[in-house]
């Protein structure tokens, strides 16, 4: 009679309890997949508008300062950065050889040829490079004019 009584039980084998199990972990897996890969776009785009912003006030700041002429020929002109902590990012600029610099430099510019100048003509190009980590994410240009020489 127990035989009989077992055999019409129905109940859940080992095979569904194991398949259950594993498209539960397929689910899981893709689950945080997705959220891993949410957070890492949301921290690269927060990193990116940091980036962008900083480098905006200080091409500002530059623009701000009083016009420096080049005193020499190929000579450059240093406009100092905001002094701030900016939690890993630094400000670099790009000098006339084209080499990343730790200042930010205005470089004597010829608009017509668009290159540096041997000599100041009221225009300076100013190239901000903003690093994170020492990796470089984000640069922006500007020019600074002399605009002290004009009338109205």
């Amino acid at each position: 009679m127990l035989k009989k009584i077992l055999k019409n039980e129905k109940g859940i084998n080992l095979l569904e309890v194991l398949v259950a199990l594993a498209l539960l972990g397929i689910i899981a897996v893709g689950f945080l997949s997705a959220i891993s890969t949410a957070a890492k776009a949301s921290f690269l785009s927060e990193r990116q508008a940091i980036a962008e912003n900083l480098a905006r006030s200080q091409l500002e700041n530059a623009k701000d300062q009083p016009y420096q002429a080049a005193e020499t020929p190929d000579s450059e002109v240093e406009y100092g950065a905001i002094t701030e902590d900016y939690s890993n990012f630094s400000i670099w600029s790009v000098n006339r050889a084209g080499e990343v610099v730790e200042q930010i430099i205005g470089v004597p510019w010829d608009t017509a040829a668009n290159t540096a100048s041997t000599d100041d003509n009221d225009i300076q190009k100013i190239k901000i490079v903003i690093k994170h980590q020492d990796e470089e994410i984000y640069s922006l240009e500007g020019y600074k004019i002399d605009d002290s020489q004009t009338t109205e």
